[in-house]
């Protein structure tokens, strides 16, 4: 539900402010939305990208959904886990990871108030904050909105995964 990969290209993704040499871009497409944290400062540095618990969750990352009555809904990117471990990633600089999520089977989580989202058009926003752990990058990054589109046949699908 949420995973490493390529997904959009660089003119579709809306990018915040940078803070401290990194920024968070956030971009929709289909059924999921795509997150990256991108280096655009001088010097290689470490980020937290994800937690490896069996699946791919994203601790450090929420997002923040309004629909179009302008109802908000947060969304935490974890889940409960038995074994885990954080994943780190070197960002040169121009470098980024991108994480690629299914919004709606995120939402379907317990975590999340176990309710489907109901099919529409949302305005969705990231945030990115990342705890001090040792000399890995620190900070609060934001990125969005987005307007992104839930169809009633994604929405079937997504709870089904």
């Amino acid at each position: 539900m949420a995973r490493a990969g390529t997904i959009g290209s660089d003119a579709e993704v809306s990018w915040g402010q940078a803070v401290k040499g990194v920024r968070l871009g956030l971009a929709p497409h289909g059924a999921e939305v795509g997150l990256f944290l991108q280096n655009v400062g001088e010097a290689t540095i470490e980020v937290l990208s994800h937690v490896e618990a069996g699946e791919v969750q994203l601790d450090w990352y929420t997002l923040h959904l309004e629909n179009e009555q302008g109802a908000p809904r947060t969304l935490r990117l974890l889940d409960a886990r038995d074994e885990s471990s954080i994943v780190r990633a070197q960002l040169a600089p121009g470098g980024q990871l991108s994480h690629r999520v299914a919004v709606a089977a995120w939402a379907a989580r317990p975590i999340n108030g176990g309710q489907q989202l109901a099919p529409g058009t949302y305005q969705v926003s990231a945030a990115y904050v990342a705890p001090q752990r040792g000399e890995t990058w620190s900070g609060q990054l934001e990125a969005g909105p987005v307007q992104w589109t839930l169809d009633p046949t994604t929405t079937a699908r997504d709870a089904q995964s």
